[in-house]
């Protein structure tokens, strides 16, 4: 009897690619990917392979007029733009902005970019799919974010607004009460007569 392992959650993006050898010697030799598989169809060309990055994967499979190929369409068919990013980890981003760089990516999202903050670029490979290089890692952040906690003076402050609120609400009431007197004149008070005893 056999134990079947629990399975992990894990996504693997998959993408496609018209040259899959060319792709293959690029996505390393640009981005420092590790081929890991490659198998090829029954004419001897690569069909599919893996790469991979640290403990991180992506499949990679040949266009091809399949059920499954026309779900997907190619950058060049969506005039560059993407529906999906492939996001990847990585510990020096401006290191390995310059590595792809110097392999030829289009880089559309520059380290350097006040809007990355020096923590990640984007880029496009030969065939247009897009991907992202970050210093940020996901699996290191909780995903409940952290109840936010009002600082000493933060408090201080609201109970300040509490109390001002409180007295400005007590002279109001007190002036309104002051106007009602002085345009309807003074209360008149009917004295409580006793009913007689019989």
């Amino acid at each position: 009897m056999s134990v079947q392992q629990p399975v992990r959650g894990t996504v693997v993006p998959t993408l496609r690619y018209r040259d899959l050898p060319a792709a293959i010697d690029w996505l390393c030799t640009a981005f420092g990917f590790e081929e890991q598989m490659a198998v090829a169809g029954e004419d001897g060309s690569v069909r599919y392979a893996q790469l991979a990055f640290g403990d991180g994967l992506v499949m990679l499979g040949a266009v091809e007029d399949n059920a499954a190929g026309r779900l997907m369409a190619q950058p060049e068919q969506t005039g560059g733009l993407a529906t999906q990013l492939c996001y990847v980890c990585v510990k020096d981003t401006h290191a390995h902005c310059a590595r792809a760089r110097a392999a030829g990516a289009a880089i559309v999202l520059d380290v350097d970019d006040p809007a990355s903050g020096g923590r990640g670029y984007s880029c496009r490979d030969p065939e247009g799919h897009v991907w992202t290089f970050g210093t940020y890692d996901p699996r290191q952040r909780r995903l409940v974010l952290p109840r936010y906690r009002a600082t000493p003076l933060q408090v201080a402050a609201r109970r300040l607004a509490l109390v001002v609120g409180l007295v400005a609400n007590i002279v109001g009431s007190a002036a309104f009460l002051g106007w009602v007197s002085a345009v309807n004149g003074p209360a008149v008070v009917v004295p409580y007569a006793s009913l007689p005893s019989r």
